[in-house]
């Protein structure tokens, strides 16, 4: 196998390793899923700071908006906002314009995932006027995507979003994307 090979093999595994993790994010049946984003403007897009996209999520998200048409060149600034700037995917009715193809950040929100020494701490996020309603079945979901989307990131991404306190310490794992969906 040549190195073009290897990668392109590497890729694909990856985008199903991503495709795996947004799906335990999918309302299930008998597990009750947040709804607060319904009844809200969009504080979160529109005054918090940017969405943490590592590389092979950008990679992933950037040929999926590409193969949809949606790609342009808000896509290059996605994730660099500053503090309190606006999403640029947020449209003038506080809507999400690539909702269906959002991040694992944007769909895991509002439970804020931090990475920590060998796990990650789950915290429900301030700035969510109804994260209080989030239920344990959203921070379940959330911990296995994390767990599954966790392999993926790079070391300097790692260390690049490790510091913060909060609550729901999760340690690495070692088990396989399918070993963890069937948690939930």
């Amino acid at each position: 196998m040549n190195q073009k090979e290897v990668w392109a093999k590497k890729r694909k595994v990856d985008q199903e390793q991503i495709e795996s993790a947004y799906a335990v994010l999918q309302p299930q049946e008998g597990k009750p899923l947040f709804t607060g984003c319904q009844r809200c403007d969009a504080k979160c897009c529109n005054k918090s700071s940017p969405v943490m996209l590592p590389d092979v999520e950008r990679d992933f998200l950037r040929k999926k908006l590409r193969m949809e048409g949606k790609l342009d060149y808000r896509f290059h600034l996605f994730g660099y906002q500053t503090l309190g700037e606006p999403c640029v995917y947020l449209t003038q009715d506080n809507r999400c314009e690539i909702y269906d193809d959002r991040p694992l950040d944007c769909r895991v929100y509002p439970v804020l995932v931090e990475y920590r020494g060998q796990g990650m701490l789950m915290k429900r996020a301030p700035l969510c006027p109804f994260s209080d309603e989030l239920y344990e079945s959203d921070f379940e979901r959330a911990r296995v995507a994390e767990r599954i989307m966790f392999p993926l990131f790079s070391e300097e991404y790692k260390q690049r979003y490790s510091n913060a306190g909060g609550e729901h310490v999760l340690p690495e794992t070692t088990q396989t994307a399918q070993e963890l969906i069937q948690l939930t």
